[in-house]
């Protein structure tokens, strides 16, 4: 087994996209970020690792991770656990500082052992999602109000609207509320957050990570006080068709399934079923 990695985000995708789009739904997370790395190299605080295990002429594996956010791993066709052993090794010879993992089952589950017992810390699974794939809409049941572009006016509200959206949905993150601010800045400056407007905006929803063939939807979120009446099923719908009627293929998304509510809206809207992902969160003994 021979893990090589990659200096740059770039050279990651000349050595792997095309294995990766052999299941391009299933690998868009890993695609959609070096993509956007490779068209906008912006330095990160932090060196990226990015890295692919050879057992042959195929890689079996690939793997990426941009400190401070966990090592997102990426199973390809024939791999076995002598990937995971090989990529645990070349991570800890470099001495990089893994904070958790995100892969599909059992891969994330499997490389959370051996990493545990090469470190001698602990793991938690923190998270259980589902990845879904949608490529024709289900018109839900229409909902008053209409989807539009966020402009900067709507910049207070939709800073609010994530931050609430990090702590019910992900309170395990760390971003702080100034970091969540100008991650939602550069997402409404860049055209890619949506508001479902019913007499004022009442849920949101934004575009996010494109590949070759497809395009992601994420920062789904309708404050409590609004929700049960369709707003988030309307705008996810009527923003994914939009996408597809530009020439993308298929949307993805990330749903948790401990929120059984949300998984039977994308379901209801089209979304399928495409893996199971857990998320990890190592901690050192004692910790």
């Amino acid at each position: 087994m021979q893990v090589i990695t990659y200096p740059t985000a770039a050279g990651f995708l000349a050595a792997t996209q095309s294995f990766l789009e052999e299941d391009e739904a299933l690998h868009s997370l890993v695609l959609g970020v070096c993509m956007h790395l490779a068209r906008r190299p912006k330095p990160p605080k932090e060196t990226p690792y990015l890295a692919a295990v050879w057992p042959g002429e195929r890689p079996t594996l690939a793997a990426m991770m941009i400190p401070p956010r966990n090592l997102v791993l990426a199973p390809m066709a024939g791999m076995d656990e002598r990937a995971l052993v090989a990529l645990a090794a070349d991570l800890q010879a470099g001495e990089w500082s893994v904070p958790g993992v995100q892969a599909p089952i059992p891969t994330a589950r499997r490389f959370a052992e051996i990493w545990c017992e090469r470190q001698g810390c602990t793991s938690q699974r923190i998270r259980h999602l589902g990845i879904l794939a949608l490529e024709e809409v289900l018109p839900p049941r229409p909902a008053s109000g209409h989807l539009r572009q966020a402009t900067p006016a709507d910049l207070p509200l939709a800073t609010r609207w994530l931050i609430a959206f990090q702590q019910e949905a992900l309170p395990e993150e760390k971003e702080s509320p100034e970091q969540l601010a100008a991650a939602i800045r550069q997402v409404v400056e860049s055209g890619r957050l949506f508001l479902w407007e019913d007499q004022e905006p009442v849920s949101m929803v934004a575009k996010s990570r494109p590949t070759r063939h497809g395009i992601s939807i994420n920062m789904v979120y309708t404050p409590p006080e609004h929700r049960g009446r369709g707003y988030a099923s309307n705008a996810v719908a009527q923003l994914s068709q939009a996408l597809l009627e530009e020439g993308y293929r298929f949307c993805t998304l990330f749903v948790d399934l401990a929120n059984p509510v949300s998984t039977k809206i994308y379901r209801a809207i089209g979304y399928r079923p495409v893996a199971e992902v857990e998320v990890y969160r190592f901690e050192a003994l004692g910790g």
